[in-house]
């Protein structure tokens, strides 16, 4: 059965309906699995999508409009003013005008010590320090102490000579 007529013919929500057709749910049940939190997490964005359909029309028309309002989303959140802490690993895929990479120092980026691990760790790491320093659009900042927590001189990144 096609999802249009689906929609068209029956009481449930359409976003129940299109989970369904694809059996997205039992997707996310099986990659979630070991994962309970992040299964919730999933399931609670299901919810919070067919809270933001409230209010537009479950016809074609009404839900074109509604995901043109979900894909205009992040621009009605006025993130220009706000400050985004995000790890290497979270920031993947994601942009922002201004990146600072801070503490950029031997034993912290890279965490390793290349003697114990080789270069296999090392290359990970570079890949990390490639993702972290590519997130910048327009102004990249890399800061490296001179100093730790317990007063010993640290070495900046040997990834700094790199760039």
């Amino acid at each position: 059965m096609r999802i249009k007529t689906s929609i068209e013919n029956y009481d449930k929500h359409p976003i129940d309906l299109f989970l369904d057709y694809f059996g997205y749910r039992n997707k996310l049940i099986k990659k979630y699995k070991d994962d309970i939190r992040k299964l919730e997490d999933k399931f609670e964005n299901i919810e919070v999508m067919k809270e933001l359909l409230k209010g537009y029309d479950y016809s074609r028309e009404g839900i074109k409009e509604f995901l043109h309002s979900l894909m205009n989303l992040d621009k009605k959140e006025k993130t220009k003013d706000k400050v985004i802490l995000s790890t290497i690993h979270s920031a993947k895929g994601l942009e922002w005008k201004h990146v600072f990479l801070v503490q950029c120092n031997e034993k912290v980026l890279p965490i390793y010590n290349g003697k114990e691990l080789g270069d296999i760790k090392r290359d990970e790491e570079l890949r990390l320090f490639y993702v972290a320093i590519s997130r910048a659009k327009d102004f990249l900042t890399i800061t490296h102490s001179q100093i730790g927590n317990n007063d010993k001189e640290q070495e900046p990144s040997q990834f700094l000579e790199i760039i």
